[in-house]
């Protein structure tokens, strides 16, 4: 080994020695426990035995990446839990329950839990009761988790111009999960997200949301997005205009194996790159303009898939509207949906349009056509209408296929 290799390997071995001893250990994890009824803040919180009681001896411990805090079950707490500390990947902030019995209850504060600028995140095996806010908010936030949550009654001081609306509320945020969880009676919407990415909405109930403006989830421009296997209804004692799932300005969503029911529509978008699959649909007539699905206003509207869906009791299956007449709806693949005791009609179109109409199935719909096109074409691009049927009522509709414009 001559000079320079000798030199060259001091200074790597040098290096290398030098990142281990700056090098620091990762900080241990700490799990604390909370008993509303037989813990005490004198305690140091860290066994089941020497648990705090107060959520203000929760907010006043500043918490690391890992750690845990643990509400016993069957206790209740009144005020709200505020995260001021991010977890890292891996490695997340905890808020979740021990024992045995009921999930813990946290009521009556302005917000359950209040994470805004915080990330990774789990929220679960919570109740949450009469906030004032929404019962979880985080504004600027990624990778949370929530999961079996159970909201009921939220948003109370919501008076139509505030922002003390919704159970879940995001904003400007990336990387969630809301699962296996159940909302009902929120003031305002039941989900709320704002410029959202990459969110998924799997196996929830959300039920009853109140205000004229309530949908039992609303979105505005989310990105990457799932909404799968929920059960979402506006059937019962609410005073809401909408209905069960709107979502608008966004791209690139999945909205599958849904069962929607009630309000004045199941889904309204105006998303591009957006399916709509294999969701039952339940009881959208109460209004003349209340459909399934409808694609409103506002903007062009482009490659959407409504494909082997089952839409019963509509007084329109999908209505794809466009009061002023400015708005493309553009490469639409309306696809084998099954339509039953329709109104009006399977699918009207308004709008300018291309793509498909094709193996769709009206039935037992006496009076009611299967599609209803007013709108002109797009030039240029071709719509197609084949292998339409009706069934067991009204006309029978022959195939045909629209020739490009």
């Amino acid at each position: 080994m001559n000079y320079r290799q000798a030199r060259f390997l001091m200074i790597v071995v040098g290096a290398v020695l030098c990142s281990l001893a700056l090098a620091k250990p990762a900080a241990a994890q700490s799990t604390y426990y909370v008993d509303s009824s037989g813990g005490s803040d004198a305690n140091d919180g860290l066994a089941p035995e020497r648990a705090w009681q107060s959520l203000g001896k929760v907010n006043g411990v500043r918490l690391k990446a890992g750690d845990s805090v643990l509400f016993r079950r069957g206790g209740t707490w009144t005020g709200q839990v505020v995260l001021k500390t991010s977890g890292r990947p891996g490695r997340p902030i905890t808020i979740a329950a021990y024992g045995t019995g009921e999930r813990p209850i946290l009521s009556g504060g302005q917000v359950g839990i209040d994470g805004n600028g915080q990330s990774h995140i789990v929220i679960r095996d919570l109740q949450f009761r009469g906030t004032t806010g929404p019962a979880i908010r985080s504004r600027g936030s990624a990778d949370w988790r929530i999961d079996h949550v159970n909201i009921d009654g939220s948003g109370l001081g919501h008076d139509g111009r505030n922002l003390d609306f919704s159970g879940i509320q995001f904003w400007n945020s990336r990387d969630l999960v809301i699962e296996n969880s159940a909302l009902s009676n929120v003031h305002g919407d039941g989900i709320w997200g704002w410029e959202v990415e990459r969110l998924k909405i799997r196996k929830n109930r959300v039920e009853v949301c109140q205000g004229g403006d309530a949908d039992n989830v609303h979105l505005y421009a989310p990105r990457d997005f799932e909404i799968r296997d929920n059960y979402f209804s506006m059937e019962g004692n609410t005073e809401s205009g909408k209905g069960n799932l709107h979502s608008q300005a966004g791209t690139n969503g999945l909205i599958e194996g849904n069962e929607l029911r009630g309000g004045n529509y199941g889904v309204g978008m105006t998303d591009d790159n957006l399916i709509v699959r294999n969701n039952r649909f339940f009881n959208h007539d109460k209004a003349k303009w209340s459909a399934a699905i409808i694609v409103s206003e506002v903007y062009d509207v482009k490659n959407n898939s409504f494909v082997d869906n089952s839409i019963v009791k509509a007084n329109m299956g999908i209505y794809i509207l466009n009061l002023r007449g400015t708005y493309f709806r553009e490469n639409f693949q309306i696809r084998d949906n099954v339509f039953e005791s329709i109104r009006r009609a399977a699918m009207v179109v308004e709008a300018p349009i291309s793509g498909e109409f094709t193996g769709n199935v009206l039935r037992n719909s006496p009076g009611a056509s299967i599609i209803n096109r007013n709108g002109r074409l797009i030039r240029g691009q071709r719509w197609d209408e084949r292998a339409n049927v009706a069934v067991g009522s009204g006309p029978q509709y022959p195939a045909r296929s629209g020739q490009p414009r």
